[in-house]
């Protein structure tokens, strides 16, 4: 008979959709998921709900118990897989590393395998608004069947852990527009590779066939346009590729502190786009720099 995964789960700063009544007490600490035929449970603890802030700890912080329902024992590895996927769709909607460390099979049983972190969490400038529990279940249920078609090819899980790692606080604002040019120009090359694009020389060449150095080649700027257009977005802005250059050839940027923040702002709302739009999701998100974008933007 199938048993049920409990899973816990750090750093998953998000709140609920449906109540739990305790008495005459209620809190909205429930989120139920159904992706990949399975049915997944995310119950979030109380101080995250009432406006705890762990993320002044520096440290992981346990949020969520997750109930994956009716798993086979020799189902639980594909089960582990899933929540592992769904951890990784929440760390972009929470713009942190949000991490599966434990797994209870039986649930309550007291089997338990427990994994060592050290990502502390963070609540800056998220995808959605995390308190509404519905966002982040629409999300996951609208493009979970993408991103587990694209994770590996698009190399998704790293994608979203450099977008994570760029939000580090305490780094240099060179370090973290570094970062997310690195993350642009690994969605660049997991797309020409996708397009099966001969490379050849140092570049991609503009054939899928046999290619040689006489090939017309890619620039940067011509395969991020294509990438960014197959999508529906336009080319990125020409002062993003100037900063990026700077800093690949000389490690520090002429730029003061807030014209670098706000390149840095630009390239992560373009990456934050990208991928909603690669996944397929239509709806309402938060852009990065929503003080000059506005709170919430629409994907139709």
């Amino acid at each position: 008979m199938p048993n049920d995964l409990k899973v816990s789960i750090a750093n998953c700063l998000i709140g609920g959709e449906e109540i739990t009544m305790t008495g005459n007490m209620g809190i909205k600490d429930v989120i139920n998921i159904n992706v990949d035929g399975k049915k997944i449970q995310l119950r979030q603890h109380a101080d995250v709900i009432n406006g705890e802030k762990p993320e002044r700890k520096n440290a992981p912080y346990t949020s969520t118990e997750a109930i994956i329902q009716e798993v086979d024992e020799s189902g639980v590895e594909a089960a582990e897989l899933l929540i592992q996927r769904i951890c990784w769709m929440l760390s972009f909607a929470c713009t942190c590393r949000v991490i599966p460390y434990a797994y209870e099979y039986p649930a309550d049983s007291g089997k338990k395998r427990v994994n060592s972190i050290t990502t502390p969490a963070r609540f800056f400038r998220p995808t959605f608004e995390l308190t509404e529990g519905k966002n982040i279940r629409q999300f996951i249920e609208q493009c979970f069947p993408n991103y587990k078609q694209l994770e590996k090819s698009r190399k998704l899980r790293s994608v979203i852990d450099y977008l994570s790692q760029a939000e580090v606080k305490g780094q240099l604002m060179e370090v973290r527009s570094i970062l997310s040019f690195i993350t642009l120009e690994n969605l660049k090359h997991s797309y020409a590779n996708s397009k099966g694009y001969a490379f050849v020389g140092n570049y991609f060449r503009k054939t899928t066939g046999k290619a040689t150095k006489k090939t017309p080649k890619y620039f940067f700027s011509d395969l991020a346009t294509e990438m960014l257009n197959e999508v529906g977005m336009p080319a990125p802005a020409s002062n993003i590729y100037s900063l990026r250059n700077e800093l690949i050839h000389s490690g520090l940027s002429s730029l003061t502190f807030h014209e670098q923040l706000e390149r840095y702002e630009d390239v992560h709302d373009l990456i934050r786009e990208y991928l909603l739009r690669l996944l397929g999701y239509k709806g309402a998100y938060t852009p990065y720099a929503f003080n000059r974008r506005g709170n919430v933007i629409n994907i139709t």
